[in-house]
């Protein structure tokens, strides 16, 4: 007498049929490949004693047509998905990776349409019991540790992790002299745990002795400096360096400048405005930096102005932003609310100004 548990390929064939046979005319190919497969079996060998052999057979061919369906289906333009499948699950189970296991069942060719979504019934039992037979694990109707490996192995997300990377976007270029202002900006992704800007000579690398210490800055993509002090850079050639003081294998270089002497300069006095220096877009109330350097100029005299320019470079078109005051190198503004009434240039919302420091 043939086992209880003998139909089970037959139940396994019937779950599978209806919803691949409705689909495309590859599972038809595959449907009648099992049946002939299994009606090329001689009737003594299923009157055989032992029956353990015809089952196993039969399991592993449905395995194999399963796999080719699951690929024909992905070449069809099947959903892509995955989940993390951590819960024990059981008949009558609804947790969370009740209506996932349920999608992977279904992505597998069994039907658990009959059960409430989200809700381990017991068309969610079977469909549990064919798919563990289908991979050679124990047939417990049950989801544990065994058959979630091999959902999460078919079915799991796999997590990915952007590399921390620097890349500097703006720095000195050309010639500098020495005690200039200069900005820096650049773009930083994935973590980085503490960001430092230093200058080193050019050709030589980032741990380099004649680099200067990296000073700690906040990773807002830019920064302002004034080649003195702790970076007072002496004449020749530098690169700035962005890093992560904490893992300095994650650095991003500049480009090379040459740091000139003030004294073999021209004693042409001169004004060269570096920030801004076009295209920034700076809003009412917002505070920026308005930096420049000169040459040939008295640095402590009380008579600098700053004036922002509206169109033509004019007297007439010029607002001072600030009059009377020290040729420091840098000022810093806030966008006062009384250009919001001005008119707006025709068909922008926005206008176009110009600083001018003399």
């Amino acid at each position: 007498m043939i086992p209880n548990y003998a139909v089970l390929p037959i139940k396994t064939l019937k779950r599978v049929s209806p919803k691949i046979i409705k689909k495309t005319n590859y599972k038809k190919i595959v449907l009648w490949a099992v049946f002939l497969a299994f009606f090329s079996m001689s009737a003594g060998a299923v009157k055989a004693v032992d029956n353990s052999a015809l089952i196993q057979s039969l399991m592993q061919q449905i395995a194999a047509l399963q796999a080719q369906l699951t690929q024909l289906q992905t070449q069809q333009g099947a959903t892509v998905w995955c989940h993390a499948f951590n819960n024990y699950m059981v008949a009558g189970s609804t947790n969370k990776d009740v209506p996932y296991l349920q999608m992977a069942l279904t992505q597998q060719g069994f039907d658990v349409s009959q059960d409430v979504q989200g809700i381990f019934g017991d068309n969610t039992t079977a469909a549990v019991v064919s798919f563990q037979g289908m991979y050679g694990i124990r047939q417990t109707g049950t989801v544990g540790p065994i058959t979630r490996a091999k959902l999460n192995a078919l079915y799991g997300c796999i997590a990915t992790t952007t590399q921390p990377s620097i890349t500097v976007t703006s720095s000195p270029t050309g010639s500098v002299i020495e005690k200039s202002n200069v900005r820096i900006s650049w773009i930083s992704r994935g973590v980085i745990k503490s960001l430092g800007i230093g200058f080193c000579p050019q050709g030589k690398p980032v741990e380099d002795n004649y680099c200067t210490e990296a000073a700690t800055y906040s990773n807002t993509g830019i920064a302002d400096f004034k080649l003195e002090g702790g970076v007072n850079l002496i004449p020749g050639q530098w690169h700035v360096v962005v890093m992560d003081t904490s893992n300095r294998s994650v650095y991003g270089v500049g480009a090379d400048f040459t740091v000139v002497s003030s004294s073999t300069m021209s004693s042409q006095p001169s004004i060269t405005i570096t920030s801004p220096n076009g295209g920034e877009a700076w809003n009412i109330a917002s505070t920026h930096s308005i930096l420049w350097n000169s040459n040939g100029l008295n640095n402590t005299s009380g008579h600098f102005h700053i004036s922002l320019i509206k169109g033509n470079p004019s007297a007439a078109n010029a607002e001072f932003v600030i009059a009377d005051t020290t040729n420091a190198g840098s000022y810093s503004w806030t966008v006062p609310a009384t250009l919001q009434g001005e008119g707006l240039t025709s068909g922008q919302g926005y206008n176009i100004y110009k600083i001018r420091v003399y």
